[in-house]
């Protein structure tokens, strides 16, 4: 996240197939969900994170869409939400594109990144996000707008 004019903000993008997103990824064998947040960020935004700051939330998400009609099933997906430190030169852009990393399904994909102001409309979101989203600004009810902005996803 990162303060903004009105409150936090929080770092999103607009998947070309599939929407608006927060970055987030599949948990590899044997890997820490804390570990497969920062993989995930950098693949997916090119933002190489510092560490972690806290964790938000761990929740169960249904999720019966996908961009490949041939995986098309409903699941129950274990998210792991995490409060991630980046460098501040990363909080002072406003939008930018970054060609995806690491998943054969979006090597290649322009994802393309801006600052969501969290006490927005969860509208432009596909459903199974806006639990995510609630969790994020319960989150960032707790924090204290004095807090230092050079943190992000």
């Amino acid at each position: 996240m990162r303060k903004g004019p009105s409150g936090y903000e929080l770092l999103v993008f607009e998947h070309p197939l599939a929407g608006r997103q927060i970055p987030k990824g599949t948990i590899e064998s044997g890997e820490d969900p804390s570990l497969a947040a920062l993989r995930e960020l950098e693949e997916e935004s090119g933002i190489k994170a510092a560490g972690i700051l806290s964790r938000i939330a761990k929740m169960e998400i249904l999720r019966t869409t996908s961009l490949y009609p041939h995986k098309e099933v409903p699941r129950l997906e274990s998210w792991h939400l995490y409060h991630l430190e980046v460098p501040q030169e990363v909080t002072t852009r406003e939008h930018w594109v970054h060609a995806a990393e690491g998943s054969a399904d979006e090597q290649g994909l322009p994802f393309a990144y801006f600052w969501f102001p969290i006490e927005s409309s969860f509208e432009s979101f596909e459903h199974y996000w806006h639990e995510v989203l609630l969790a994020v600004q319960k989150y960032c009810a707790g924090l204290s707008l004095s807090q230092s902005p050079t943190d992000a996803s």
